[in-house]
Order: C-alpha cells, then sequence, then structure tokens
C-alpha cells in the first residue's frame, strides 16, 4: 500500500494488488481467485504478516489432508488401563514459531508410545492431541490396557522421555504423565497399533 501512494513517489511498474482472507483456517479466500488474475503476471510476491508494523516476504502455505482409517475394535485382554498424557508445552504457531525448538506432543506421544512398545506388551484404546491445523500441538493423551506388574516400567520410561523433552526442547516444564484409567470397552488389533505408530 505504502508504494501504491504517489505521495511517496516509488517507482515501480504496473501492480496488481489481490488481498484474500481466511488464511489461517480455510484459505477460502485464495481459493476463490480466478487464476486468470494471474496468466499474465511475471511475478507474484506473497506477503503475510502477524503484526501491524512489519511484512513477511514469501509466506508460509499449508495443505489441510484429512485422513480415515477404520481399525478393528477388540474387546481388551490386559486388565489394567492407564492414561498417556503429555502438556504444559508451550505449543505455539506452525509458521512463526516453527524454528524455536518447540515440542509437538503429538509427535512426543508417539515416541512415548514407541518406548513402551519395546519393554511392554500393551493394547492401544485412542490417542487425542493437538486442537487446530496451524498450531504445534502443546497437549496430547492416550489410554492404553497393560499388565499391572508392567504399569512400574511405563512411570520409569515416561520419566525418562519427560527429561528428555525438557533438555532437548524449549519445553522446561513438559510434563509426561502416567494415571490410572477406566478401562476401554475396545482397543485396536495389534496390527492398526504396529500401523499407527509407525
Amino acid at each position: 500500500m505504502y508504494i501504491c501512494d504517489r505521495k511517496n513517489r516509488v517507482e515501480h511498474g504496473p501492480l496488481r494488488i489481490i488481498i484474500t482472507t481466511d488464511e489461517e483456517t480455510t484459505m477460502k479466500g485464495i481459493c476463490s481467485i480466478s487464476p486468470k488474475h494471474f496468466e499474465d503476471a511475471k511475478y507474484v510476491i506473497n506477503l503475510d504478516s502477524d503484526s501491524l508494523e512489519e511484512i513477511t516476504v514469501s509466506s508460509a502455505s499449508c495443505n489441510t489432508i484429512c485422513a480415515t482409517k477404520h481399525f478393528e475394535n477388540l474387546a481388551p485382554k490386559h486388565l489394567s488401563a492407564v492414561e498417556l498424557k503429555i502438556d504444559n508445552l508451550k505449543g505455539g504457531h506452525s509458521g512463526t514459531d516453527i524454528g524455536k525448538q518447540r515440542t509437538n506432543a503429538n509427535i512426543a506421544m508417539g515416541k512415548l508410545l514407541n518406548m513402551i512398545d519395546k519393554k511392554a506388551d500393551f493394547e492401544l484404546a485412542y490417542i487425542r492431541g493437538g486442537n487446530a491445523h496451524n498450531a504445534i500441538a502443546s497437549a496430547c493423551s492416550g489410554v492404553i490396557c497393560i499388565n499391572a506388574e508392567d504399569i512400574n516400567a511405563v512411570k520409569n520410561i515416561a520419566s525418562e522421555l519427560q527429561t528428555a523433552l525438557r533438555q532437548a526442547y524449549d519445553d522446561r516444564e513438559a510434563n509426561v504423565c502416567v494415571n490410572p484409567a477406566q478401562a476401554p470397552k475396545f482397543v485396536m488389533s495389534k496390527k492398526n497399533k504396529t500401523d499407527l505408530l509407525q
């Protein structure tokens, strides 16, 4: 807009300014524009910012993928259930905060489950994490069924991961907890669990 203001007398060739909306949610704005508006353009400069005083040249873009997988529901064989919970992470914006060494709770949960899988047999009921497509997940939880004698081992693994997250990332107050949980009616099959953790 500064360049377009004739009072500023900035020399430039023909400009076409396209302002779009909803880039933080659905990208509906840019998706509604006909490609003909770009056909004769030699250059496209994408501008964005989170601050009124700044302009970011070459802003980030995204692609939203919705994936669905049907799991085989089985009655659990293990009698004990625990909730695995990772929280108190900083999270942040997937664009502006992506380089700040912050833990993604969903990825951390995958690491935790793989660490447990190497030490104890368990059945996975569910995982829930994240709340926005453009945010670094700050919390994630899940429920597993396991033999009672393996619960202390799971707690030790959770403590090990918590220490690693606090040391490796900018999440000094990260929590990785193991709490008693009500046994679920159904769990995934072993194959479904293996496919999910790979």
